[in-house]
């Protein structure tokens, strides 16, 4: 049965911190490691640490614990709007999009200021940098561990050799990863005003669609051998900001194609 004993020491996330991030080191701060907190706290096997941003249903044992509202933890989880959606911080995205079981770190960003912390943005796939550096995200050790968080000890480190990841070089992106990246990063961006800006600079039929309905327009376009080279969602991200020049040298019958699946995807709910 879960107790719910609040944690000593309490502190807030930093802004654009992840919940698995601020949860981690909140369990570091209090000497309790994160498979103890799941299973004996939350009342989670203590493998499923990476399921507690999933599940909303443990929002008010995370608020007990945390000392924290209830409203700000939900904020930061992932909701189930159904079997395809989710949200990010409110907005919605689509399961696939995220990655829910892996650490993604920048190395050379978590060095820097006071508090080492993970960036929720860089959980969404489609960003292969940090929007701000153009440093590539990793996912794995240099000795080939995956980042797993279910084996997770401590939020920096290796679960296999013990590697602080702090220490593995910073590696920049290609300018079309760092492109691709920082579009995305302005669309789900916690500032209004950058998401505003983005969006303002999109093809005027698409300004109103929402992230998750415009991630998924990039993946149609990404998928159309005519247009993208390599296919992919990274393609289709170009092309998508490139409307509608990017698709005037198609066929009729594709252009025709294009415009019906725009219109279907801003009648859609996702």
């Amino acid at each position: 049965m879960a107790s719910f004993l609040r944690l000593s020491a309490i502190f807030p996330a930093a802004h654009g911190e992840s919940l698995l991030s601020w949860v981690s080191r909140l369990c570091d701060a209090n000497d309790v490691s994160t498979s103890e907190l799941t299973s004996q706290i939350v009342g989670r096997d203590s493998r499923e640490f990476a399921a507690l941003a999933t599940r909303v249903e443990h929002a008010i044992a995370l608020g007990c614990v945390t000392g924290c509202g209830t409203a700000i933890i939900r904020a930061m989880m992932h909701s189930e709007v159904d079997p395809a959606i989710t949200t990010f911080f409110d907005q919605p995205i689509p399961w696939s999009a995220l990655e829910r079981g892996k650490r993604r770190i920048a190395p050379g960003q978590v060095t820097k200021g006071e508090v080492p912390f993970l960036r929720a943005l860089w959980s969404i796939r489609v960003i292969s940098c940090d929007p701000t550096s153009g440093e590539r995200l990793i996912d794995r050790c240099p000795c080939g561990n995956p980042l797993w968080w279910r084996s997770m000890h401590h939020l920096l480190k290796c679960s296999a050799c013990g590697q602080d990841i702090r220490l593995v070089p910073a590696v920049l992106g290609s300018e079309r990863q760092i492109e691709v990246s920082r579009f995305w990063a302005s669309m789900y961006s916690f500032q209004p005003r950058k998401r505003l800006e983005a969006r303002s600079a999109l093809y005027s039929p698409i300004r109103d669609c929402d992230p998750g309905r415009l991630m998924r327009l990039a993946e149609y376009l990404g998928s159309i051998e005519e247009l993208a080279h390599p296919r992919g969602l990274d393609s289709g991200t170009l092309l998508l900001k490139g409307l509608p020049g990017s698709v005037d040298h198609l066929s009729f019958s594709w252009r025709s194609a294009v415009k019906h699946t725009i219109d279907r995807i801003r009648a859609s709910r996702l």
